[in-house]
């Protein structure tokens, strides 16, 4: 599978309202990947339904890359938002706009190595029962039993079907 096309449906469905404030509160509550939440939505609407193991081996697959680049570019991005310093501000404001470039750039990879991870011997499932059950998946591995909390990706997702 294209990692343009994950990347293109990523690109489209974060932008959905409610999207961005849902992954980055399952991000910093209970360290969910975004990235991950958006390949558990793109594989749905493939018709993909992936189970908990194949979730699991894309999470132990991608964890390498998501600990040793993007999750340290994203701290040190955040870090800048915050940050009193003594440099010019639109200095720091342009390097935090590289840092925030380099990020998606990471972000960007990831999502193109899980399009590599997609199974291609699961039988066609309807795209709204693929998206929830994946979603579902994934929030469990995370020990979220509540469905709802990514009611939002679950609507922009099928939305773009």
């Amino acid at each position: 599978m294209s990692g343009e096309a994950i990347w293109s449906f990523a690109l489209g469905v974060y932008g959905a309202p409610g999207v961005p404030e849902m992954g980055i509160a399952l991000q910093d509550e209970a360290g969910a990947d975004v990235d991950i939440l958006l390949w558990c939505a793109w594989a749905g609407t493939q018709g993909v339904a992936l189970g908990a193991e194949a979730i699991a081996a894309a999470v132990a697959a991608t964890r390498p890359w998501r600990d040793g680049v993007v999750r340290p570019l994203r701290g040190v991005r955040r870090t800048m938002k915050d940050m009193a310093v003594a440099a010019p501000p639109a200095d720091v404001a342009a390097l935090r706009a590289g840092v925030k470039a380099a990020e998606l750039e990471a972000e960007r990879l990831e999502l193109a190595m899980l399009a590599r991870l997609l199974p291609a011997d699961r039988p066609p499932a309807p795209a709204r029962d693929a998206v929830a059950a994946n979603l579902a998946d994934y929030l469990a591995t995370l020990g979220i039993a509540d469905p709802d909390r990514t009611g939002p990706l679950l609507s922009a997702a099928l939305r773009a079907v």
